[in-house]
């Protein structure tokens, strides 16, 4: 049996050397050091290039005219031709015109409204005696009688309140004011529920002065308001 001598003798005798050329394992550290920085290198030189790249290539986009080639002549007309429509198309939008109603026109529908009202409260009066079904008796009593006129002037003032204020404030007119064509607006357009009802509140005086507060425009002057004939 061979000894580890015996065994050392003949591979000299053979000249065996170990297998490790050709494996990857005869590198030495500083060559695996020197591939390294020069991978590095490399990489930085290609970010620098692709920063030039991209800077020149900005540069060129923002300076760059835009050029439309045929459609330019196209779109230069279409731009002259907005241009010089643009005053009809404001003409357009302020088609409706407005103007003061006057004194005749308002008094007029005033008239109307306060008409109706009369004939609203009346209508509302006479059916809650016929569905209540109080005697003749009872209700000539009642006509006699100061409260009568105490119960419809409280009626009338409410019926005025709600009919001029809701619909001032809602239509901008109430129905006497739509059939003469006027209509009630702001210093800035809209009304709100408070000026309406400052503005009704002050115009019960024409009741009371035979349309004079209606004439003279005081509660329009008070709360802001106007007045206004459209033209359209």
């Amino acid at each position: 049996m061979m000894d580890k001598k015996d065994i050392e003798d003949l591979m000299e005798e053979f000249n065996v050397k170990p297998m490790t050329k050709g494996l990857g394992f005869h590198h030495s550290l500083g060559s695996k050091k020197e591939v390294k920085s020069d991978l590095e290198l490399h990489k930085k030189s290609l970010q620098h290039d692709l920063e030039k790249r991209s800077k020149s290539l900005k540069k060129r986009t923002e300076t760059k005219p835009v050029h439309m080639g045929e459609l330019a002549a196209f779109y230069e007309t279409q731009d002259k031709k907005t241009i010089q429509e643009l005053p009809e198309l404001i003409a357009k939008e302020d088609i409706v015109k407005t103007y003061d109603a006057g004194i005749g026109r308002r008094f007029v529908a005033w008239s109307i409204d306060v008409v109706l009202l009369l004939v609203m409260l009346s209508a509302t009066i006479l059916g809650v005696l016929l569905f209540s079904e109080i005697s003749l008796e009872s209700f000539s009593a009642f006509i006699i009688a100061d409260d009568l006129f105490i119960s419809f002037g409280a009626m009338y003032f409410l019926f005025y309140l709600f009919y001029f204020a809701m619909l001032d404030r809602t239509e901008h007119s109430s129905f006497g004011k739509k059939l003469l064509g006027i209509r009630v607006d702001g210093a800035y357009g809209n009304i709100d529920y408070i000026t309406t009802f400052a503005r009704t509140s002050l115009s019960l005086f024409s009741v009371l002065t035979l349309g004079l507060f209606t004439l003279l425009s005081l509660h329009d002057s008070f709360t802001g308001t106007k007045v206004l004939l459209r033209d359209e």
